[in-house]
């Protein structure tokens, strides 16, 4: 008979969704994350590579391209193929866009990737970009006005650096050096433009370089440091060190004023159709706090205040 132990795979999840329980997940939620660099998401061009019997290839290209970027400390996300038809490129401030391989766009596309490099942006890809309309179908002439060729397995961070120039700003928050390590690092504001900063690392599993890496994190001024995983306060500080190991995650609040604590009062007892008072006592000072509420319901439905 089974014994109903949980293999360690089950029980490694269960830590991570016991974070998102104490609240990580609803602090997630009002967060952003300001990308740097937007990457090409083309499912025109997934298919010319399958035609073409390079898939591997072009999963290669784009996994090394978001590893560079992972090595930079840049923070990037995808843009789809239909958000550049609509013009989002032209609305989301971001100078970088690059093409991971896309071989097969659409007029549209072609039009407004054009328009973002005349404007300033820059657009790294390769060479061959645009040889396909978005129905995989041979173009007479491909290619892209504005395009900068980018010779991606030779590449490095320094590379990046000097091609993208005073387009890539500097970062407000330092990072040591994790090359080769298969860390990435995130950085967070809140939605509301507040002064306090979120950090989050993860490394991947099959992580190249030692068990466990050491990030050494230098921030623009001195900020109380919280670390939300292991609910451990690390005082005021202007740099402080990561360690993680592999397939390991952190998370961190940098905060501009120490936190203090929020206390409810509620009573204990409630009856069908009565009023509930709930009262919340905000001992943060200098401090916004945002709290969320969810009323659960007999049918098992919950709405959030």
């Amino acid at each position: 008979l089974p014994d109903f132990t949980l293999p360690q795979p089950v029980k490694d999840l269960q830590a991570s969704i016991e974070d998102l329980r104490r609240g990580g997940g609803l602090l997630l939620r009002h967060l952003e994350e300001n990308p740097q660099v937007l990457i090409h998401y083309s499912q025109a061009s997934i298919h010319a590579a399958a035609i073409e019997n390079r898939t591997e290839e072009f999963l290669s290209a784009r996994s090394r391209w978001c590893r560079l970027l992972d090595d930079a400390h840049v923070p990037y996300r995808f843009i789809a193929y239909g958000e550049i038809e609509r013009g989002d490129l032209a609305k989301l401030g971001v100078r970088i866009l690059v093409l991971p391989q896309s071989t097969a766009m659409s007029d549209r596309e072609i039009r407004e990737v054009e328009r973002f490099a005349a404007a300033g942006g820059l657009v790294l890809g390769d060479a061959d970009s645009n040889v396909m309309n978005e129905h995989c179908t041979l173009r007479a002439k491909g290619g892209l006005r504005g395009l900068v060729p980018f010779d991606l397995p030779s590449a490095t961070v320094e590379t990046l650096v000097k091609v993208a120039g005073e387009r890539l700003p500097r970062p407000e928050i330092g990072f040591s050096e994790t090359q080769g390590t298969g860390v990435r690092t995130f950085v967070y504001q809140p939605s509301d433009g507040g002064k306090e900063r979120y950090l989050g690392f993860v490394r991947e599993t099959n992580a190249k370089g030692p068990e466990t890496v050491e990030i050494k994190v230098s921030l623009p001024w001195s900020m109380f440091v919280h670390d939300m995983r292991q609910s451990r306060a690390l005082g005021r500080q202007k740099t402080f060190p990561v360690r993680l190991e592999k397939s390991q995650a952190a998370f961190f609040a940098l905060l501009p004023n120490k936190a203090g604590c929020l206390s409810m009062r509620v009573s204990p007892t409630v009856t069908a159709g009565e009023v509930v008072s709930i009262e919340l006592k905000n001992q943060f000072k200098g401090q916004d706090v945002w709290c969320a509420m969810k009323q659960y319901k007999e049918d098992r439905s919950s709405k959030e205040f």
